[in-house]
């Protein structure tokens, strides 16, 4: 009789586990995925339709902001797959790609511009590059990779990338 009582508080212990790990989850579910379960439903008008899909694609960039303290600077990056871009005081920079072969020559282009050439992925003074970023449907880079030489193309969607620029340079006023 107290073994069917164990077992039977041991199941329903580890049933309210199992929920209570799976209300963990649900808590921690980021913005994106909130984002992306309201354009599900339908919407009701184009205009409701092209604020969700804004969100979703401002939701893609993670941006983070930081004072070093040591140094009394402040630096924002924002970053979505393998293209940063770094605000350090008044400088910009953006930077594509991991691992690069030394002293490799790293490509982009932004839509059918041209072509834009940096050593190693690292645009520095990188305004100009921001500004057509900005107007930009997609940015194409192609790099080397490691020691290996292995040659890398990437595309990356701008959609969002204006909107978390301006969110990005709000927090950094803050800071």
């Amino acid at each position: 009789m107290f073994n069917n009582i164990f077992k039977i508080c041991g199941i329903f212990l580890i049933f309210l586990g199992i929920n209570a790990a799976q209300a963990s989850v649900s808590t921690i579910d980021d913005q994106l995925t909130d984002l992306i379960s309201r354009v599900e439903y339908p919407a009701r008008s184009k205009e409701e339709v092209d604020r969700l899909n804004s969100q979703v694609a401002r939701a893609s960039w993670r941006i983070k902001c930081w004072v070093r303290v040591f140094e009394d600077t402040k630096v924002c990056v924002m970053q979505k797959s393998h293209l940063t871009v770094m605000r350090l005081e008044d400088s910009y920079s953006v930077s594509i790609g991991t691992q690069h072969q030394k002293n490799s020559s790293t490509t982009i282009r932004i839509d059918q511009g041209q072509l834009i050439q940096a050593r190693e992925g690292l645009y520095r003074e990188a305004l100009p590059v921001i500004e057509q970023m900005k107007r930009g449907y997609y940015l194409f880079s192609r790099y080397k990779m490691s020691e290996k030489g292995n040659l890398i193309e990437n595309k990356i969607s701008l959609l969002g990338f204006t909107e978390a620029f301006n969110d990005m340079q709000q927090q950094y006023r803050k800071l």
